[in-house]
């Protein structure tokens, strides 16, 4: 008798079991459809790229803001008789081409002065502020969109140099670069704001947003100039 109320008992519970099994809700495949994996994400580099065109737009507006070039006002303020007139920094062509291996002059005959090195200039430039000057070196640079100024240096490229300015008297080959050059005119010492600064590399077909600061520089503005090709 023990033994069959055990065995029913059993039985009960066994039944009971497979019931409870049977209303176990099944797992909803969707149910963690919406949720966001787990998975790290790199983070986005949000250094924002200098924009070049809007510099070189801003460089070129304030280089003729007001009319004329920001340059030549620049050396009218320790000239007044150099040109500060209205002008676009079109590209025009050179006064005269230059010839391999022979001489081009460009602007005025040379006068009697002797020519004195750019390294002797330079040394010393407060004495022969506004002076007639002529020297010998060769070409560093040159305004590529009208050929209206360079800079020279000494023969070898060292000890600096000094930005020719041609004040629409004449006007250079876009790539006389490196080339021998003798030229002549008054000598000046300029000073040039960042923006006519900016606007001068720009010219040269440099990055303008590498430019900062003020600078006396100096110059010649030329009467003439004799380049070999």
């Amino acid at each position: 008798m023990f033994v069959r109320r055990a065995a029913m008992f059993v039985s009960v519970l066994f039944a009971l079991g497979c019931a409870e099994k049977s209303q176990k809700p099944a797992p909803n495949p969707n149910e963690n459809q919406g949720a966001e994996p787990n998975t790290p994400t790199n983070p986005t580099n949000t250094t924002a790229t200098p924009n070049k065109a809007a510099e070189t737009q801003k460089v070129a507006a304030a280089g003729t803001a007001g009319g004329g070039c920001i340059y030549d006002k620049a050396i009218k303020t320790v000239d007044p008789n150099a040109k500060a007139e209205a002008h676009t920094c079109g590209t025009v062509a050179a006064s005269a081409e230059l010839t391999e291996g022979e001489e081009t002059h460009f602007g005025d005959e040379f006068s009697s002065v002797t020519p004195v090195p750019v390294t002797d200039i330079l040394a010393d430039a407060n004495s022969f502020h506004q002076k007639t000057v002529r020297v010998r070196g060769k070409i560093a640079t040159v305004c590529k969109k009208k050929g209206c100024w360079f800079t020279v240096s000494a023969a070898d490229g060292k000890g600096g140099t000094i930005r020719v300015s041609t004040n629409y008297k004449f006007f250079v080959p876009l790539d006389c670069d490196g080339k021998e050059v003798e030229v002549e005119g008054s000598f000046v010492n300029v000073p040039l704001s960042e923006a006519a600064r900016k606007h001068l590399a720009e010219d040269a077909g440099e990055d303008p947003s590498k430019v900062s600061g003020e600078v006396t520089e100096p110059t010649i503005i030329a009467t003439g100039a004799k380049i070999r090709g």
